[in-house]
């Protein structure tokens, strides 16, 4: 008996009565191969790309194995967006099991202003459950020293001072005063230095680029295809691939390019970006891109990327990032709580206002430390009740 496709085969090879003699397309045979390649590529995809075990387990679980493909983290300035994207990027970089090399473009910020905060959400004193010290502790360490000199060293604040300078007294280090006039970079128990001693680790697997580098963006799609090439080699396996964060897409202009408006240059850039991500890399492009100025009694909505050009349409998937008390400060509605009561929490929104990624529908909820640049998922019971509590708003 004759199979499907040497069916579909004969029934193409049948000559259709006609005026002209034209070559015809074999429209089924293809259809066959298509559905055929398909099946083929998704076993081949594995299960995706995951986070690490443990870190941000309900966001990896609704993303259901990161594929190639456009990502957008839209929100309003000062939300968290780039606080967000960063932490994303490195924590898919850090999974080895995905064979992915984070790179970061910075055009909003210079690498002076990223590394600190990047070192501070990944800092920790060792006698606290939960990492993250103070950004300027990294940008301006004098300033600490300076505190710590003028201060009764029988104080607990004298004991952080001194445990982010030299020895971690919360890992049992001793409190020494005949040595806080030495160059504290010579102190390898101290939080800062353990801080640079993570990020020195990361270098394999993620790297940061700021605009003093990349000027247009030509030279951003041509760092990207010297970079993964640069990968590949110094890997020595040609399955290793890049997860791409660009903060920001709305800063990306082309030389070789010119626009009426902005219009005209948002939907060019989105189209390339989607282009890049999905033809050319075949990887993860995530980026920020900002909103323009929206109903302040509102949260933002799926329109308000759309009237910023073609985004919305050429994404895989849009994160709508809303921070209450960014936007509200004490009159906040959603925020979490900390030893500090008179402190409201910044508690980040994301509402996964488009998917094709996956099938999850909904909001997720992150804490956000501002001043620490850290982000941290939410518990489950802690995002079923802001989800009753937005409900109620």
């Amino acid at each position: 008996m004759a199979t499907r496709l040497e069916l579909l085969k004969q029934m193409s090879q049948e000559t259709v009565a006609g005026p002209t003699d034209i070559e015809k397309q074999d429209y089924f045979v293809k259809a066959h191969e298509d559905y055929q390649e398909f099946n083929r590529n998704s076993w081949h995809k594995g299960m995706g790309y995951t986070m690490p075990a443990g870190v941000f387990p309900i966001f990896d679980k609704n993303m259901e194995g990161l594929e190639s493909g456009l990502f957008l983290v839209a929100g309003e300035a000062n939300c968290g967006k780039s606080a967000t994207l960063l932490e994303l990027i490195l924590q898919y970089a850090s999974n080895p099991d995905n064979k992915l090399v984070g790179l970061y473009f910075s055009l909003d910020d210079t690498n002076d202003k990223i590394i600190p905060r990047l070192l501070a959400s990944h800092a920790q004193l060792l006698g606290e459950h939960e990492p993250g010290v103070p950004i300027s502790l990294f940008s301006k360490p004098s300033r600490y020293l300076d505190q710590l000199r003028h201060i009764n060293l029988d104080s607990d604040e004298a004991h952080v001072l001194y445990s982010y300078l030299y020895d971690d007294i919360t890992a049992g280090g001793i409190l020494n005063p005949d040595i806080i006039d030495e160059d504290p970079e010579l102190f390898e128990t101290s939080v800062r230095h353990r801080a640079y001693s993570w990020l020195q680790e990361t270098e394999s697997y993620f790297h940061l680029v700021d605009g003093t580098t990349i000027h247009n963006g030509e030279q951003l799609i041509e760092f990207c295809y010297d970079f993964k090439s640069y990968v590949q080699r110094m890997k020595g396996d040609m399955e290793y691939n890049l997860i791409v964060g660009i903060d920001s897409f709305s800063d990306i202009r082309w030389e070789e390019q010119r626009f009426g408006n902005d219009k005209e240059l948002n939907d060019y850039t989105s189209s390339r970006m989607k282009a890049l991500a999905v033809e050319e890399l075949k990887c993860p492009v995530f980026g920020t891109i900002h909103l323009r100025k929206i109903d302040q009694k509102k949260r933002p909505t799926i329109a308000d990327v759309k009237e910023s050009g073609r985004w919305a349409y050429e994404a895989s998937l849009v994160f709508l990032i809303h921070n209450d008390v960014s936007r509200n400060g004490e009159a906040a509605g959603i925020f979490g709580t900390t030893d500090d009561s008179d402190f409201k929490l910044p508690v980040l929104e994301i509402l996964w206002a488009k998917n094709k990624q996956s099938s999850f529908k909904g909001r997720t909820y992150c804490y956000f430390k501002t001043n620490f640049s850290r982000v941290w998922e939410c518990s489950k019971e802690a995002m079923d009740r802001y989800n009753s509590l937005l409900y109620s708003l």
